[in-house]
């Protein structure tokens, strides 16, 4: 799988050297580098942001930059991945911007509009996996303008900023929730896989909804192969509105003697029934098409603690 990536720059117009952490885990989808530093008074740094995923769906992030003496700033982190055999719609900017626009209204997390979802999408990247776009909004001493791309949207995207989003997570609409807030899998061995540990996923939506959880590698400090140390089954689940799912989450550690603490996240998207049609009336054929609504990409963050 090829990673792309993009320029992010990092302007700082403050007189005083101004520190910032970048709130993401090193396997996450999103990986930025360098992830914390210190941009100097009235100047620009740069970092790099790599999108990494194995799953043929759509991924957001709303990502917190920690700044010294200030606010924390947001970054949303956009992408679409697919293969050969699975190609969701691309998520864009305006999807984000619509989503919350419509939760500011009083409206469902969820809009179901079927002949949209079931429309193909008008351009394809080369790659395996894309990076679609990437939109900033930023206060304090770092302002963060965000990654040029085509399809980006210019200016801040609304929704939840600075300290709201740091402690309450970037979908106001709780449309999923988890049933844990961590697992703690104890002391286990190299030798044997530990026994699977349940956590529960509920659809707060009046829609169906596939669950699945983005697993991150473990970059092995004495180096080595990336590798997950981590495994959650099934790969996916369809969530019926109200209903719950239980995935299992087991731990193998590749080496005795080291601590491990990561964060999983589960993202869900919409799961609706077009119909696509053929040159003829005979030629219809009802299909069912996972697809991104609006955009309905919501993620619950599980910590699973060793």
């Amino acid at each position: 799988m090829q990673s792309p990536s993009r320029v992010l720059y990092m302007r700082n117009d403050s007189d005083v050297p101004a520190v910032f952490d970048w709130q993401l885990d090193a396997g996450d989808e999103f990986c930025v580098r360098p992830l914390s530093g210190v941009v100097p008074p009235r100047s620009t740094a740069h970092a790099t942001v790599t999108f990494r995923s194995t799953a043929p769906a759509n991924f957001w992030t709303r990502a917190t930059c920690l700044v010294k003496d200030s606010e924390p700033v947001a970054l949303d982190l956009i992408a679409t991945g697919y293969t050969e055999g699975a190609r969701p719609p691309p998520l864009a900017a305006r999807h984000v911007a619509a989503y919350y626009a419509r939760l500011a209204a009083g409206g469902a997390p969820v809009e179901v509009d079927p002949a949209a979802l079931s429309q193909a999408p008008t351009s394809l990247h080369s790659e395996p996996l894309g990076l679609q776009g990437v939109g900033g909004a930023g206060v304090g001493a770092a302002a963060l303008p965000g990654l040029a791309d085509d399809c980006m949207q210019t200016g801040p995207l609304p929704g939840p900023t600075a300290w709201p989003l740091f402690f309450d997570g970037q979908d106001p609409a709780r449309a999923i929730s988890v049933d844990m807030s961590h697992l703690d899998f104890g002391a286990c061995s190299r030798l044997s896989a530990s026994e699977f540990k349940p956590v529960a996923v509920t659809n707060h939506t009046s829609a169906k909804l596939t669950a699945f959880f983005s697993v991150p590698v473990w970059h092995d400090p004495a180096g080595g192969v990336p590798a997950p140390v981590f495994a959650v089954l099934p790969e996916s689940a369809d969530i019926k509105p109200g209903c719950q799912a239980t995935f299992r989450v087991a731990f193998r550690p590749p080496r005795d003697g080291v601590h491990f603490a990561q964060t999983l996240h589960v993202r869900a998207h919409l799961k609706v029934c077009g119909v696509e049609r053929g040159r003829g009336a005979a030629q219809r054929r009802a299909q069912c098409e996972d697809a991104a609504c609006g955009v309905v990409v919501m993620v619950v963050v599980v910590a699973v603690v060793v």
